[in-house]
């Protein structure tokens, strides 16, 4: 048994407000607790130490301050700068014998001038605070632990999560969660791909209908839902979330509630599902589901050889176009996906227009489900990337193993594997262009190979 000791430097966050210059502590240091030692450390975290939160913090509008000083281990002191606030951002958890309260939780994201890779992001209720600070090529957490504020480092290169252009916010939840689980010297959960699909499907529900509710609209329970997708299951809950459109600002709002936390290190589970989807139409516009369980019969987990698969529930698409290589597609409104100029160049765009014989309007679905153009056929069809303001459809790069360039078609849709909820779309205002949408009934979201 290793015993480490966690160093008695203080940590504090300053709230400072542009108009008065009032700095306030998010840490009372007069009662920072003196090092102890702390028995079992994890093997990816470096040193911990207990910490007081300071009670005027939940009185004070934290999303109107502009900058935040922050003192870490070992004499680190730097100003975040605000770059954007989640206001309001809810989650609410749901086990076999309660129903939590939502807690609401307010984001507020920063960076550090001087840091461009810097991050700090604080998930703030009117009790508690949650937080991850990256800066200095370190990553710090704040976190609650047997009833107490706990300040943890992590040991460098333990707390890598998926890149949103990588890899879905699905998988990057996924790694974050066993990321806590492991800090606390707790198994792993396994990936499993029923629970992912009843997540993903009721995050799509939520997104599309307008509400956030663990009860479905025909009225089914977490539980039903998991059990229509083939999930036996012993011991089950459900965590859901609305609000923060990144899976880090996501989990610092589950961690920083008793009930969702609960749920994340649990012992009672086996299994994970997560799932996220996003309407531009809804109020909270991202929604986020977390399925967890242990199947019927199930004494002990036993946590996969690889930890983390890609959750996908079904990695491999279904091209559909046939046998033949390279064919025109075409929509009901009787235009033809193609290529501008210069296709071989990495961010030409794509358009629907009138269908000729040009090789610019051919096209070859692979058992891979990358869309290829006949006329640059090492190109392949991009994600447009919506996150940075475009929403126009582009030729780049191929890589398979990026779920986002990724395609199949599905009901006569041609849907994109990393965001399940978009679609490729032919729009007809502001001109003929091609770009992704939700699911709806229009004639541009209807396409078929000729």
């Amino acid at each position: 048994m290793s015993v480490s000791r966690a160093i008695a430097l203080p940590l504090a966050i300053f709230f400072v407000n542009a108009v008065n210059a009032k700095t306030l502590n998010l840490t009372q240091e007069n009662v920072v607790q003196a090092a102890s030692e702390i028995k079992n450390l994890s093997p990816i975290v470096k040193q911990e130490k207990t910490v007081h939160i300071n009670p005027e913090i939940f009185t004070t509008n934290v999303l109107a301050l502009d900058k935040i000083k922050i003192e870490l281990f070992d004499g680190i002191q730097f100003i975040a700068n605000k770059k954007r606030v989640v206001d309001n951002g809810v989650s609410t958890s749901f086990q076999p014998s309660e129903v939590s309260g939502a807690q609401v939780s307010s984001l507020w994201v920063g960076t550090v001038d001087s840091e461009p890779q810097s991050k700090v992001i604080l998930a703030i209720s009117p009790e508690s605070v949650s937080g991850k600070i990256e800066i200095m090529g370190r990553t710090f957490f704040i976190r609650f632990n047997n009833g107490q504020q706990i300040i943890r480092e992590m040991k460098q290169g333990s707390t890598r999560v998926a890149k949103m252009v990588d890899e879905t916010r699905e998988q990057a939840v996924f790694k974050l969660v066993n990321q806590e689980r492991t800090a606390r010297n707790l198994h792993k959960y396994n990936y499993n791909t029923k629970l992912a699909k009843s997540s993903r499907l009721h995050s799509e529900d939520m997104a599309q209908n307008n509400y956030f509710s663990h009860t479905s609209r025909d009225g089914r329970s977490p539980f039903d839902r998991m059990k229509a997708q083939g999930y036996q299951h012993g011991y089950a809950a459900e965590n859901i979330a609305a609000g923060s459109s990144d899976a880090e600002g996501t989990m610092e709002q589950w961690m920083n509630s008793s009930g969702h936390r609960a749920s994340i290190l649990s012992k009672n589970y086996c299994d994970i599902g997560v799932g996220y989807a996003y309407n531009s139409g809804n109020r909270y516009r991202h929604l986020w589901t977390q399925n967890f369980g242990k199947l019927s019969g199930t004494s002990s987990c036993q946590t996969n050889p690889d930890p983390d698969p890609t959750p996908n529930p079904d990695p491999t698409p279904n091209p559909d176009p046939g046998n033949n290589k390279y064919k025109p597609i075409t929509n009901s409104l009787n235009v033809c996906l193609g290529t501008v100029n210069n296709s071989n160049v990495d961010g030409a765009r794509v358009n629907a227009a009138r269908c000729s014989d040009s090789k610019s309007q051919q096209w070859e679905l692979d058992s891979n489900g990358l869309l290829h153009p006949a006329n640059a056929s090492e190109k392949c069809l991009q994600m447009p990337q919506w996150w940075k303001g475009t929403n126009r459809a582009v030729i780049g790069q191929c890589n398979a193993q990026q779920l986002h360039q990724r395609w199949q078609l599905v009901d006569g849709r041609i849907q994109n594997l990393a965001y399940r909820m978009v679609y490729l779309k032919h729009f007809t205002k502001y001109g003929d262009w091609v770009g992704i949408w939700t699911k709806d009934d229009t004639k541009g979201q209807q396409w078929q190979f000729k």
